[in-house]
């Protein structure tokens, strides 16, 4: 059972699909080869599959359409922990998008938000939500990986 628990915003698995060798990527390799345990929700896949079905977005990166991509987030959804229904905790009246997130990270017990958005990180700043949630640590990708090479 690995060790690390983390919830990844969708932007940080559409950039491990558009460059295989960016931090996104290797986050997600960590998951592939059970190092990480990720957690995510229906809502969230269901995010994922429609950007990825874009046809604005297929037109400038069309390897989000291809079979590897489809491939890989299979790959990524079989190891992923699905949690039906995150219960809200907090809202983010910034961006209410990022609620599901957010929520799913407090409420899963995970250990790790990774993200670049930010809305997201910026709550690493705010003192009443880390006093309250003080075992989330809210990362941009690189900062994942620091983490995670360091374990």
């Amino acid at each position: 059972m690995p060790l690390i628990t983390a919830v990844f915003d969708t932007n940080t698995i559409l950039q491990a699909v558009l460059s295989e060798t960016g931090p996104a990527m290797v986050c997600v390799r960590s998951v592939l080869n059970g190092k990480v345990q990720l957690i995510t929700t229906d809502e969230i896949v269901a995010e994922l599959r429609g950007i990825l079905a874009r046809p604005s977005l297929n037109l400038k990166y069309p390897q989000l359409s291809g079979q590897p991509t489809l491939s890989l987030i299979d790959s990524i959804l079989e190891r992923a922990s699905l949690l039906a229904q995150p219960r809200r905790i907090l809202t983010l009246d910034r961006d209410p998008a990022d609620e599901v997130f957010i929520n799913l990270a407090i409420d899963s017990g995970a250990n790790f938000l990774v993200s670049r958005d930010h809305d997201l990180l910026n709550l690493r700043g705010d003192s009443a939500f880390s006093s309250q949630f003080p075992d989330l640590k809210i990362v941009t990708p690189v900062g994942f990986l620091e983490i995670v090479r360091a374990i």
